[in-house]
């Protein structure tokens, strides 16, 4: 299965910058092997950045080359447990895997703390930079998300959401792009 087995070590992927130990790869392909579903955790990732102060982005590496938009959800640090969206994240991966792209700008999609907003967005790569990438560069596209509407449980505080707002990246700078980018 790996190349040259007695001396590999791990498994990496660059389109979706994993780096997995031999018995994480092989565990993992005896289980999707058994569960007929695709090593979603062996080809994908998640990452976590701060895009400035007060301010992250969780997003998925790889689902293009499955041919789906990668997911990201902003939101102010410390609103959410990281565990949450990363399960989050995960789940909607899994749901565009067996759904396909079907998530629209304008969706609702249920998560930590309630509702959250999607919009599909230029995949431009982290971190997010203040000049787009020239179109020949593109990436593909990407659903991003943020959390709009809020049920029992954690939710930004209302100076949180002031601070995204002030910065471009309340609902209206989320859904349409940074301001000045």
């Amino acid at each position: 299965m790996l190349a040259d087995e007695e001396h590999t070590i791990s498994y990496f992927n660059p389109n979706g910058e994993t780096l997995r130990p031999k018995e994480f790869v092989h565990s993992g392909l005896d289980d999707h092997a058994q569960s007929g579903e695709p090593p979603l955790d062996i080809w994908t990732n998640l990452r976590l950045s701060r895009i400035e102060e007060g301010i992250v982005r969780m997003d998925s590496v790889g689902m293009q080359q499955l041919g789906l938009p990668d997911v990201e959800a902003v939101f102010p640090e410390g609103a959410y447990a990281y565990d949450a969206v990363d399960g989050f994240l995960r789940d909607l991966m899994w749901y565009l895997l067996d759904q396909g792209a079907v998530i629209k700008t304008g969706d609702a999609v249920d998560g930590p703390g309630g509702d959250w907003q999607a919009t599909v967005v230029d995949a431009e790569g982290p971190p997010l930079t203040p000049h787009p990438l020239p179109a020949h560069d593109r990436l593909a596209e990407a659903v991003r998300l943020i959390q709009v509407a809020a049920a029992s449980g954690p939710r930004p505080t209302a100076a949180r959401r002031h601070l995204l707002a002030d910065r471009g990246w309340g609902l209206d700078g989320l859904l349409h792009g940074h301001p000045g980018w």
